[in-house]
């Protein structure tokens, strides 16, 4: 794995965030391959992307200010 493919995937992607849920998830008994334990891992994953990009976007605003 090359470096560019690393920051794009676990950096900007934050494959390790899904997986990190995923093990959590697992660790108290949900099947992630079932349709409530995937929507559950993609909801909590969604959520906390969305708003770690908006909280990073908005620093860098405040930032050019």
């Amino acid at each position: 794995m090359n470096t560019r493919t690393f920051l794009q995937d676990q950096v900007l992607g934050m494959k390790w965030l899904n997986g990190l849920i995923g093990h959590g998830l697992s660790l108290l008994g949900l099947d992630l391959n079932s349709r409530i334990g995937g929507s559950i891992q993609f909801f909590l994953y969604d959520t906390i992307k969305i708003m770690v990009l908006l909280l990073r976007s908005r620093l860098i605003e405040n930032y050019a200010e």
